[in-house]
């Protein structure tokens, strides 16, 4: 009786068996351009300014170098009310088990955003000839 139970299961399972859906996709290639008109702003650029973190070894808490740079330069930032470091510049010590990390640089703050005019558009052609291209006809 089980012989028969099984071979009848076998049987049922290769009728059952999984079929295949053919499927036909058409890919419809479309050509795509990022248009950006650019926003000029002014920066008020402050007194030059360091700052410094240190820490121990900690076998349990690794922070990579980048990770490290990145919060340091965001304090700095941060305790001087600006928006970006112009010119930074670190200083990275190590003696194995501790380490020393300096940032410098010039904090800015970014003022007054607008639209580029003509005569801004002319010095980004002359600044970066082949890389910035404008029409003059289409954002007038």
């Amino acid at each position: 009786m089980k012989k028969i139970l099984l071979i009848g299961v076998m049987a049922l399972a290769t009728l059952c068996s999984c079929t295949t859906v053919k499927k036909t996709s058409y890919i419809a290639e479309v050509q795509t351009a990022v248009v950006q008109y650019p926003t000029v702003t002014e920066l008020e650029v402050m007194e030059q300014a360091t700052a410094t973190v240190e820490w121990g070894w900690n076998p349990f808490r690794r922070i990579s170098l980048d990770t490290r740079k990145g919060n340091l330069v965001a304090n700095l930032l941060k305790a001087k009310d600006a928006d970006v470091l112009l010119e930074e510049q670190f200083i990275y010590e190590s003696n194995g088990f501790s380490g020393t990390l300096t940032v410098t640089g010039y904090p800015a703050k970014f003022k007054g955003f607008r639209k580029a005019t003509e005569a801004d558009l002319d010095a980004l052609r002359a600044a970066n000839p082949g890389i910035y291209n404008v029409s003059k006809s289409k954002h007038k």
